[in-house]
């Protein structure tokens, strides 16, 4: 629908892939989604922190 020549704003076309798809499987792709990112932030995370010496572990190099 046309108003003076304006058009709304279309969804791009991945929303409109989603939502061909029935309510409870598009609940079930968030949450795997959401569990996706969980896990690799956590990952991450742990990765980043076992590169970075603990202080304990520095103070244990300085003494050597």
């Amino acid at each position: 629908m046309r108003i003076l020549g304006w058009r709304p704003p279309q969804r791009p076309w991945w929303v409109k892939e989603i939502m061909q798809y029935p309510r409870p499987v598009r609940v079930q792709l968030v949450l795997l989604l959401i569990l996706t990112l969980s896990s690799c932030t956590s990952t991450v995370i742990q990765i980043g922190s076992s590169l970075t010496p603990s202080s304990d572990h520095a103070i244990m190099c300085e003494q050597k």
